[in-house]
């Protein structure tokens, strides 16, 4: 399912407990499987290639590792990451240290990453991240078999306040 004829829905019930009902900054920044693993290499970042966005949250095809942050704030970040290789990685934001609070892995090969995080972002125009931290990198599924594409990489950001 897409958000085509859902999105004004999708969108209220995301931001009614904004305190400011029209000032809303989502985002959910997302990437398909392709035919075969694609493979970050370490200190790679996990491009992305669609998104969904509303307010100050911005995303580039043409930049596809970046998610700007125009606005300060509280923000929850949920991302998920379907991966064929035991994996560490890590939010990321601008230039700052990579944080134990924001670092996350798996402990076995065909096993999805989670994470959830807060994060305060306190300037304008803050670039967030995943960043693949393992030696080894990082592989994501692929299509298998006959089966429909669907997605490998994804992250949700909603400004809490």
């Amino acid at each position: 399912m897409t958000c085509n004829n859902y999105i004004n829905w999708c969108l209220k019930w995301l931001c009614e407990e904004e305190q400011w009902k029209n000032f809303c900054d989502f985002g959910y920044i997302y990437r398909i499987e392709k035919d075969d693993y694609e493979t970050f290499p370490q200190n790679s970042f996990i491009s992305f290639e669609g998104a969904i966005t509303k307010g100050g949250i911005i995303f580039d095809p043409l930049v596809p590792t970046d998610i700007i942050i125009k606005n300060p704030g509280i923000y929850e970040v949920i991302f998920y990451l379907n991966c064929n290789s035991q994996s560490i990685v890590a939010l990321k934001i601008d230039s700052q240290n990579i944080s134990f609070q924001n670092t996350y892995k798996n402990n076995a090969a065909s096993q999805a990453i989670y994470g959830h995080s807060i994060l305060e972002i306190l300037n304008q125009n803050t670039i967030l991240r995943i960043i693949v931290l393992n030696f080894t990198g990082l592989k994501l599924e692929k299509t298998q078999g006959n089966e429909p594409k669907s997605t490998n990489a994804s992250i949700i950001i909603k400004r809490i306040c």
